[in-house]
C-alpha cells in the first residue's frame, strides 16, 4: 500500500503535502459472495494483518519500522469512505480478532512482549463508534492494555518496591529486550482512552468502564496528567452545561496522578539525568563524527535523530565530508538510511554525491554497487522528472557496463509501483500523475545511447580475447544487446551494422560466424 518520522506517517513531510487516493469497489467475479470486492478483500486482510498477535522486536530499527508501518497502513485506511459494506467489513473483523485466541492482539490472553493494538483500536473504534457502539467499546477496552509495563508492576510489587514509576523503564531493559517505542506506544495507548472518554462523556456505566481501565493500564503518570486534562476539556467545552460526570472523572484522574508522583522519590530527576546524558552522547558523536566521518557519521546520525539541530549539524557533516574522504558505499548506507527516516531529498542528494565516487568498468556486472545505483536511480525517479534527469548523466559518466546501464533504462521508463510521485516545483506541491518515460526523450534518450554504445565496446572487447567455450555466452550477450538496441529509432538497422561488422572483422573465427548468422539470421 505504499511506503515511515516516529510520530509521523508523512515520509514526506520536507517536499509539501499530497492529495488522498480515490477509492471504489470494483466486484470480483464469480465471487460466493455477491457483495464482495477487490476493496472489501484489501480491507479485511489489512485490518486482520494488523490485528495479529506477533512478539515485539529486538533493535531500535526493528520496532521503530513496525511502529512506522503499523501508522502508514492504518492512514491509508483512513482515507477510505467508509460505506456500510466496509462497516460491515468492519464489524466481521473486530468480532473476528476478538474470539481469535492466542493468533489474535486482541484475544483474552497476549504474551507479555506481544505489539500492543491501540492505533488499530482507535481506528476500530471511531470507525464502529456510530454503528456498533457495544462492539468499538469492547475492542477499545480489550486493547487498552500493556502487559509489559503491567508484568513490571506486579514484580515491583511482589518485590516491595511501590516506586513503580521509576523502576519501569530499568525493568524493561533487564528482563525483556528494550522497548525504544515505549513512549510512542504509551501516547497511543492515551490517544485511544481520550477518545473512548469523548464518546462516553454522556453515559455514567461506560465512563465508568474507561476510568477504571486507564487507572489499571496506564502506568505513566505524565500520560494519565494528559487524558485528566483532556477530561476537563471535554466537561467544559459547553460552558452553559458541564458535564459533571466527566469532571469526576478528570478529577480521579488528578488524585491518580497524584498518588504516583508522591511515591517517586526523585520525581523528574531521573529524567533530567537522561536529558543531559543523552546531550552529552550527542554532542560527543558531533564531535567524533568531526574527526572520523567514515566510521562514526552514521552513528552520530542515529544518536541525534530526536535533536533536530543536531541531526542537521551531523547531516552537513556528512555533505562536507562526501567528496575527499567517505567512499561511495558509506555514502549509500547514509542515504538509504534517510530514506528510511523519510527525507527523501537529502537521500537523493547524498545519492547524488554517492554516485559520484563510483565507477563500474564495462566487464563489472557483479560489482557490489549495483544494487546501491538501482537504488539511487529508483529514488530519483520516484521524485521526478528533473531529479531523475540530474542523476542519468553521473550514470553514464561512471557507468560503463552495457547490461547495468540496460537494467536501469528499463526501471526508469516506466511508473515505479507504491512509490509516491513527487514534483516539488508543480505548483500546489499535489500529487501528478505518474507517466511513462519515452526513450526518444531526455532523460532517457542519453541513457539509451549510452547503454547502445556499450554494448558496441563490450562486444568488440570481448571478441578480443574471445575463446570457444565462451561462444554461447557471447551469444546470449548478444541477444541481450539486441533488445536494447530495438529500443531505439534506429534500432534495429543500427544493431543489423553490428552483426555484419562482427562476421566481416572476425570472419576467421568460422564457428563464432556461423553461430552468430544461425542466431541472428533475420536482422
Amino acid at each position: 500500500m505504499g511506503r515511515l518520522t516516529f510520530d509521523s506517517i508523512n515520509a514526506a513531510a520536507e517536499d509539501g503535502s499530497i492529495l488522498s487516493p480515490q477509492y471504489q469497489h470494483i466486484y470480483v467475479p464469480n465471487a460466493t459472495d455477491k457483495y464482495e470486492t477487490y476493496l472489501t478483500l484489501a480491507f479485511e486482510s489489512a485490518v486482520l494483518a494488523l490485528g495479529k498477535q506477533r512478539i515485539m522486536p529486538q533493535g531500535l530499527y526493528s520496532q521503530h519500522v513496525i511502529c512506522k508501518q503499523q501508522d502508514q497502513l492504518i492512514a491509508r485506511l483512513q482515507h477510505i469512505d467508509l460505506d456500510r459494506l466496509l462497516v460491515e467489513i468492519l464489524k466481521n473483523c473486530a468480532i473476528q480478532m476478538m474470539d481469535g485466541g492466542p493468533t489474535s492482539g486482541f484475544g483474552v490472553t497476549i504474551h507479555p512482549e506481544s505489539v500492543p493494538m491501540h492505533t488499530l483500536a482507535r481506528f476500530l473504534f471511531t470507525s464502529l463508534l456510530n454503528y456498533y457502539p457495544d462492539l468499538a467499546f469492547q475492542v477499545g477496552l480489550r486493547a487498552m492494555r500493556l502487559p509489559v509495563l503491567e508484568d513490571a508492576e506486579e514484580r515491583s510489587v511482589n518485590e516491595g518496591n511501590a516506586d513503580v514509576e521509576n523502576r519501569r523503564d530499568g525493568f524493561v531493559l533487564s528482563r525483556y529486550p528494550r522497548w525504544w517505542t515505549l513512549g510512542h506506544l504509551e501516547t497511543q495507548q492515551c490517544s485511544l482512552s481520550s477518545a473512548m472518554l469523548s464518546a462516553a462523556k454522556a453515559e455514567p456505566a461506560r465512563l465508568a468502564g474507561v476510568l477504571e481501565s486507564a487507572r489499571r493500564n496506564i502506568h505513566s503518570s505524565s500520560h494519565l496528567f494528559k487524558l485528566a486534562q483532556d477530561a476537563f476539556r471535554y466537561a467544559t467545552t459547553d460552558a452553559s452545561s458541564r458535564s459533571q460526570i466527566l469532571l469526576g472523572v478528570a478529577f480521579e484522574l488528578g488524585l491518580q496522578v497524584m498518588r504516583m508522583t508522591l511515591t517517586c522519590l526523585n520525581w523528574r530527576r531521573r529524567e533530567m539525568q537522561q536529558e543531559e546524558l543523552s546531550g552529552c552522547a550527542r554532542t560527543l558523536a558531533l564531535q567524533c563524527a568531526t574527526k572520523d566521518p567514515p566510521n562514526c557519521a552514521l552513528n552520530a546520525l542515529t544518536l541525534t535523530e530526536n535533536d533536530p539541530m543536531a541531526f542537521e549539524a551531523a547531516y552537513q557533516i556528512v555533505i562536507d565530508a562526501a567528496s575527499h574522504i567517505m567512499t561511495s558505499s558509506q555514502l549509500f548506507t547514509i542515504a538509504r538510511y534517510m530514506e528510511h527516516r523519510g527525507y527523501p531529498m537529502r537521500s537523493y542528494k547524498l545519492g547524488i554525491l554517492a554516485m559520484k565516487n563510483v565507477h563500474l568498468a564495462y566487464n563489472q556486472d557483479t560489482h557490489p554497487a549495483i544494487n546501491d545505483i538501482h537504488w539511487a536511480c529508483a529514488l530519483s525517479h520516484s521524485l521526478g522528472k528533473a531529479e531523475l534527469a540530474n542523476m542519468i548523466p553521473l550514470v553514464i559518466k561512471n557507468v560503463q557496463c552495457a547490461t547495468v546501464l540496460s537494467d536501469i533504462l528499463r526501471r526508469c521508463s516506466v511508473p515505479t509501483p507504491g512509490i509516491t510521485h513527487f514534483n516539488s516545483h508543480h505548483r500546489g506541491n499535489n500529487m501528478r500523475p505518474v507517466q511513462k518515460l519515452s526513450y526518444d526523450r531526455a532523460p532517457l534518450r542519453q541513457l539509451l545511447e549510452a547503454a547502445v554504445a556499450a554494448y558496441v565496446n563490450t562486444t568488440h572487447s570481448r571478441l578480443s580475447h574471445i575463446s570457444p567455450r565462451h561462444y554461447g555466452d557471447f551469444i546470449d550477450f548478444l541477444s541481450k544487446a539486441r533488445d536494447t538496441f530495438i529500443l531505439a529509432r534506429d534500432g534495429p538497422a543500427h544493431f543489423s551494422r553490428l552483426i555484419e561488422n562482427i562476421t566481416v572483422a572476425y570472419k576467421g573465427k568460422k564457428k563464432l560466424v556461423r553461430q552468430v548468422r544461425q542466431r541472428f539470421q533475420f536482422v
